[in-house]
């Protein structure tokens, strides 16, 4: 049984254990207490962690809220984009957005599970953009696709494409499409459009070669025949309104060829040598140019050259001197009086590169701010009002800008109002190997030597003496004749004579023949100077007026360094003249008679379907010694060289029945062919034309209109000497019977003080005009001689005096009579300036040589017609027919048929009825022609067809 409390307590008691209970007691206390103090942190532990909880709840709600708040937005953006959106798996459709069943055309959700292929139109489309899901393995996709929507209709697509997942790719990938059939479309227009725009100009730059072809013939008939017309004897109104045709054509031809030129600038397809050129050679056509617009202004023209400049160089000397040209003749243009100073300077070489400066100062009009701004742009003038004084394209600048631009350089300009202008641009050009100094020694040969420059220009003056001191020489200056006369005088006195005087021609008060005459004379000039006339002026001018007056050589203002250095060599020690100078000097010669010499014998075939270039190339081949024959089109040219043998053929391009191209490449085919020259003689002048000619097979290539130096030296360049000379004359039998002959003239008496070949180059060496000129000045001056000397004696007709000199001082210059030119112009000029005393003492002189003259002339046998001037009848009769039938056709062609008739008939036919035949034709009165024409058939005993091939 248990034992109660009470005992248990009387027990530990008794046994002595009571105060162990109390402590036991007591322990329980504290420990109660504690688990009351736990179970109060735990009770707050707890309703803290239900706080939290609770928190987390909240949290967690939050949470939820905004994913559900990310989900609606991503779902809004995904619905309501323009954009197509699909995730693809397995190339199957998983889902798509509103945007992309739009864009394809499909129903909500019908896209869904569907095959990709439903976006193409074909299955090897479909096949091919499998490519691109290899792409999205490394890269995101991106690229123009075409698609098509449900109803069929293609579209362009932007696509963008990439994986889910990059590591897993089967997972799946999403693809975007943005409609850019719009964009696709213009790109498709725009190609279409740049391809049209280069058929436009594919198609321009034919109309142009076309154009250029067509205008540039009859222009070659216009200037050819003006410089024909000017070398016959005119009188002075006539001879003003030829000179102003001549002009003017040429100033047309400078406007289509600006307009050429842009064009191939602007199409680009001007392409720039690199072939040796000669500075000198540049600036001495740059010198022709401007000073044919200068020498009726008297602006004086001076070139300073750096001596450091190589001679020669490695560019394009065309388009170098295209630009010189365009500024110079600015510069002429707006300048009305003063001075052109064009400058050239070597600014720096590296390596086998110089770079050249170049510039171009006047002392002209000027310009304006606002007319500077605009001066290098297409199409426009610095003056565009319609009551501006010059004229021009506006082409010139804004070309010379682009071509300097394309030589590497720049250009630039400074312009004051009414003080002047000064162009100035670079070129690099290459320094050719083949380029050496100077000929030392020729340098040397100058030192010590002393020269005086005579020129009231100061300028001008500066630059001569620039040049000379360049070359070693000791130089003095003289502003006036009368102060160079005192400056040689002085010189003499001191022992230290002058050398040599560069004497200027047109000075105030003494001109240089007037100086240079009283040099000659003056005793006090113990040793008498070289002197070398220099002009700005018409050479032939200087000549004339300086005959009787000793002169030991002439320079052209401006004047280039290495002109004048060969000019001072040749005078100062002809023994040094080198083959050089005699080149330049044989050149210079009024009709380069010693060049062209060589000439002598040769055979030349001329090809020209176009009557008037046909005359004029054949008036300008009349300068050299070469026999000509023509042929009227290509097919005519291959039998003529089957026939005979040529040592050069000129052809022209455009003809009918076989053009020059043509027949260039069959010439070229026929065994014993390939070396003869053939030129192209032609009015094409575009780029391609010159490549075209040499595919061809052409050796070279001149432009029409024809320039005659430039057919010269076409000539010189590929008819040999040796060619010539041996060359037999083809007899008349084995000439071909349609090919006309142009030929020389015969033996001309030796007259005294008649210098033939001179007259001969002044009548473009043709035989007939020479005879019709000498029977008109026997004609006209055949008592002038009496008449003058009895003018002298009744108390002095000094009216009657001038007039026969007026007339005499021309008409006699043109027939090589120099002296007597010269008197003439002595007495015309003393009548004047009311010297009647001195005009009348040389009246004598005058009508003596005028009488020796006039007799002298009287040799001169007029040719007959020989059998070789006797028309061919096969030939006539089939040109009279062709004529005929044209006639007969109302075919305006029948013009041309004249033409190539004419030549034909020789002399047996009466002047004044073929002169009524040409004036029917023209007049296009071609039944009345016809009737002529029967006329002059039956007379000549030739029957006419009555139905007539006339193609």
């Amino acid at each position: 049984m248990m034992q109660s409390a009470l005992e248990i307590v009387l027990t530990l008691v008794s046994a002595g254990l009571l105060g162990a209970v109390v402590l036991t007691a007591r322990h329980n206390a504290r420990t109660s207490r504690a688990l009351a103090d736990c179970e109060k942190h735990f009770a707050a532990a707890l309703a803290d962690a239900d706080v939290r909880v609770q928190a987390a709840h909240e949290a967690t709600a939050n949470a939820q809220a905004e994913l559900e708040q990310a989900l609606l937005e991503q779902n809004a953006v995904l619905e309501h984009t323009p954009v197509g959106i699909c995730f693809v798996k397995d190339r199957t459709i998983v889902r798509c957005n509103s945007g992309f069943e739009t864009l394809f055309g499909y129903d909500k959700g019908e896209p869904v599970g569907k095959s990709t292929r439903i976006l193409y139109a074909t299955d090897q489309e479909w096949e091919a953009a499998g490519a691109d899901y290899k792409i999205i393995a490394d890269h995101v996709y991106v690229g123009d696709a075409k698609f098509v929507r449900k109803d069929g209709t293609q579209l362009w697509c932007a696509d963008h494409g990439a994986a889910l997942d990059p590591q897993d790719v089967s997972k799946g990938s999403v693809w975007t499409a943005l409609d850019v059939t719009g964009r696709k479309r213009a790109e498709e227009a725009i190609r279409m459009a740049k391809e049209e725009a280069e058929q436009a100009s594919r198609m321009k730059s034919e109309f142009l070669a076309n154009m250029s072809h067509e205008i540039r013939t009859p222009m070659n008939g216009v200037i050819g025949m003006s410089r024909l017309a000017l070398k016959t004897d005119l009188n002075p109104k006539q001879r003003n309104y030829v000179e102003k045709i001549a002009a003017s054509a040429e100033s047309l031809l400078r406007i289509i060829n600006d307009i050429l030129d842009f064009s191939k600038i602007e199409a680009g397809k001007v392409v720039l040598e690199k072939v040796p050129l000669r500075l000198d050679d540049i600036l001495d056509n740059l010198s022709s140019l401007i000073v044919l617009s200068t020498e009726a202004t008297g602006v004086e023209v001076v070139f300073r050259v750096g001596d450091n400049i190589p001679p020669t160089l490695l560019g394009d000397p065309l388009r170098l001197s295209q630009v010189l040209v365009n500024l110079g003749v600015n510069a002429a243009k707006f300048t009305p009086q003063g001075e052109i100073v064009v400058s050239v300077v070597l600014l720096e070489v590296s390596g086998s590169h110089a770079v050249l400066q170049f510039s171009v100062a006047d002392t002209g009009i000027g310009m304006t701010e606002s007319q500077l701004a605009m001066l290098f742009q297409s199409f426009s003038q610095a003056d565009g009002s319609i009551t501006r004084q010059y004229g021009g394209t506006g082409l010139g600048l804004a070309i010379s800008k682009q071509l300097v631009e394309m030589m590497g350089g720049t250009i630039d300009v400074q312009s004051t109002l009414g003080v002047g202008t000064r162009f100035t641009f670079t070129t690099q050009l290459e320094i050719s190997s083949a380029d050496t100094a100077r000929d030392r020694n020729a340098i040397l040969s100058l030192r010590g030597r002393r020269v005086l420059v005579v020129d009231d220009n100061a300028v001008a003056c500066e630059v001569l003496a620039e040049m000379v001191s360049s070359f070693g020489a000791q130089v003095t200056t003289a502003s006036s004749g009368i102060a160079a006369l005192d400056a040689l005088v002085v010189a003499s006195s001191a022992g230290k004579p002058i050398d040599l005087v560069l004497m200027d021609w047109r000075m105030p008060g003494w001109d240089g023949v007037v100086t240079t005459r009283c040099i000659r004379d003056d005793a006090r000039i113990s040793s008498t100077p070289a002197i070398l006339m220099v002009t700005a002026y018409s050479r032939d001018d200087v000549v004339a007026e300086s005959e009787g007056v000793h002169v030991d050589g002439f320079l052209s203002k401006p004047v280039s360094p290495s002109d004048l250095h060969d000019t001072l060599l040749n005078a100062l020690y002809p023994e040094l003249r080198n083959d050089r100078s005699a080149d330049v000097h044989e050149t210079q010669q009024p009709d380069g008679a010693s060049r062209l010499a060589r000439l002598a014998g040769a055979r030349v075939l001329l090809v020209e379907d176009n009557a008037i270039n046909r005359e004029v190339a054949l008036e300008f081949l009349g300068q050299a010694p070469v026999e000509v024959d023509v042929a009227c089109n290509g097919s005519e040219a291959i039998e003529c060289i089957q026939q005979a043998h040529y040592d050069l053929v000129l052809m022209d391009i455009q003809m009918p029945v076989m053009d020059g191209l043509s027949a260039t490449r069959k010439i070229r085919a026929m065994a014993g062919f390939g070396s003869l020259p053939i030129v192209a003689m032609t009015a094409h002048a575009m780029s391609g034309d010159r490549d075209a000619s040499r595919a061809a097979g052409m050796n070279d290539h001149i432009t029409k209109p024809i320039d005659s130096a430039e057919l010269m030296h076409a000539l010189l360049r590929w008819i040999g000497p040796q060619t010539a000379k041996r060359t037999a004359p083809i007899p008349d039998a084995a000439r071909p019977a349609h090919a006309a002959v142009h030929r020389q003239p015969g033996q001309l008496p030796q007259l005294a003080g008649v210098d033939w070949q001179l007259a001969l180059q002044r009548t473009n060496r043709n035989p007939a005009l020479l005879y019709k000129l000498v029977q008109n000045f026997r004609a006209d001056y055949a008592h002038s001689a009496q008449v003058l000397l009895d003018a002298a004696q009744n108390g002095g007709d000094m009216k009657a005096i001038e007039h026969i000199a007026h007339g005499l001082k021309s008409a006699s210059a043109y027939l090589g009579a120099g002296n007597l030119s010269w008197l003439a112009r002595e007495v015309e000029k003393a009548v004047r300036r009311g010297a009647n005393d001195e005009a009348l003492a040389l009246v004598p002189d005058l009508a003596a040589t005028l009488a020796a003259v006039v007799d002298g002339f009287g040799q001169l046998e007029i040719p007959v017609s020989s059998s070789s001037d006797l028309p061919d009848p096969a030939r006539l009769t089939a040109l009279m027919n062709r004529l005929a039938g044209l006639l007969r056709a109302d075919d305006a062609r029948a013009e041309e048929a004249l033409a190539d008739l004419e030549p034909a008939m020789g002399t047996i036919f009466p002047g004044s009825e073929l002169e009524t035949l040409r004036r029917s034709v023209a007049d296009i009165e071609y039944g009345a022609a016809l009737k002529q024409l029967e006329a002059l058939a039956a007379n000549a005993g030739i029957q006419l067809g009555v139905s007539l091939d006339h193609e």
